[in-house]
């Protein structure tokens, strides 16, 4: 098997300090816990020591950093070409194709790609795809990293091992932190690796191992949940909107769509109803019924709803009850999760035992109504994630025996600490 590596990073920033002040004298521990939230052009968001501030970008001082840096001529595609392979210079190189949207650098095999957290016109599109698409090996040497390059030479490799009767699979792995993109790399590689004259691609299974269940109900300022909700709520027709109880609904109406510390966030260069569109028409090529797709929307909805309930102590102090301006959205979720309005209040806020053959229904303290709720929409989230890969598997399932050779890519999940750690941490 044969291995084609990607590593993804979404800090920028952290390049850009770590670089400046490498071998300066000037390193300091609270300056080493800078942690990048969101790229935008000219500075980037950034915490230090937990307190959020802009910091500018300052190339120059970063060049100033680097010794005889006005002998290392046109910055390579590939560091392997460099005239000298140390740290400040590779975060310097990085950093610099960064900065003029080449997000994408190689290190020999490896491709290094940077996420910009926005769209960068042209970079992914068909015409670029096809600047890659049956390269020879010379060509394929010398053309700018792309992912699309790694998706060629893993379907090229993959032609000419079958040709010779060596039948060797290839695998492309993926590594990085949480958000740095890793996902929507192995997108990119699966779609684009998608024919050869030699080879017919008949069909593909997914396996999913860990999904990030947190991010459901609660986010990192300056990330955002998952992107199907913002999708739902800014490309659904009227028509829709209406059964789904959203005819009015903003983005800002719904509390697990804001940040940890309440503010909001937006990605420029991000079309959430173009996406929309993407994935409803996806979902009719993969011969989705029209009811399933409705249905679930109804799910998706209807967790961004039971995110809205919010339960308060009772008179006695111990018994949580919701408070009156949830009774909408509790009704609505009730409405698009197929439960009774009632039973799903009274669930959330008691707890039922059976002893022996008794059974006590006892109240619960509105912090674990709340955890409750949190617990209800992680699960219910991530049951219907199980069941949309299945699926899925299904329309796209190879029949038996028909299978020469794969290409397998692995994307590793990424680990780091978060502020909140729960048990995907």
């Amino acid at each position: 098997m044969h291995w084609h590596p990607v590593l993804v990073s979404s800090d920028p920033t952290l390049l850009l300090r770590r670089a400046s002040m490498a071998g300066s004298g000037d390193e300091d521990e609270s300056d080493m816990t800078v942690k990048v939230k969101r790229y935008r052009p000219g500075a980037h968001h950034a915490a230090f020591n937990g307190r959020q501030t802009w910091i500018p970008l300052n190339v120059e001082r970063l060049r100033q950093k680097i010794s005889n840096i006005e002998r290392l001529g046109e910055l390579p595609d590939d560091l392997v070409m460099s005239l000298q392979i140390t740290e400040p210079f590779i975060l310097y190189n990085l950093l610099s194709r960064f900065e003029v949207d080449k997000m994408y650098t190689a290190i020999g095999d490896i491709l290094v790609a940077i996420n910009p957290f926005r769209d960068i016109p042209g970079l992914h599109s068909s015409e670029k795809m096809d600047e890659y698409r049956d390269l020879s090996e010379r060509q394929r040497l010398k053309a700018t990293p792309h992912v699309f390059n790694i998706a060629d030479m893993a379907l090229h490799k993959l032609t000419r091992s079958w040709l010779e009767g060596k039948g060797r699979t290839q695998a492309v792995v993926i590594s990085g932190e949480s958000g740095a993109g890793k996902t929507e790399q192995w997108m990119k590689i699966r779609f684009s690796a998608s024919s050869e004259r030699s080879l017919t691609m008949v069909g593909c299974h997914t396996d999913h191992y860990l999904l990030e269940k947190a991010r459901v109900t609660s986010h990192a300022p300056g990330e955002r949940n998952f992107h199907v909700f913002y999708q739902v709520l800014r490309g659904c027709p009227p028509e829709q909107r209406e059964a789904l109880h959203i005819t009015s609904k903003e983005t800002t109406d719904f509390d697990v769509l804001l940040a940890a510390d309440g503010s909001k966030t937006s990605y420029e260069g991000i079309d959430d109803a173009e996406d929309f569109s993407n994935m409803t028409r996806a979902f009719s090529n993969l011969g989705f019924s029209p009811d399933e797709s409705e249905e679930l929307l109804r799910v998706v909805v209807g967790l961004l709803f039971l995110g809205n309930m919010r339960f308060a102590e009772g008179g006695d102090g111990e018994h949580a009850v919701p408070v009156d301006d949830c009774t909408l959205d509790n009704n609505n979720a009730a409405d698009l999760l197929g439960l009774d309005p009632d039973f799903l209040a009274r669930s959330l806020s008691t707890k039922v035992r059976t002893v022996r053959s008794e059974t006590i229904t006892s109240p619960l303290t509105a912090p674990a109504s709340d955890a409750a709720r949190d617990a209800l929409s992680k699960k219910t989230y991530s049951l219907t994630f199980d069941w949309l890969m299945r699926r899925i598997n299904t329309s796209m399932h190879v029949p038996d025996g028909a299978i020469e050779s794969f290409i397998g890519i692995l994307d590793i999940f990424g680990f780091e600490i978060f502020e909140d750690n729960r048990f995907e941490q």
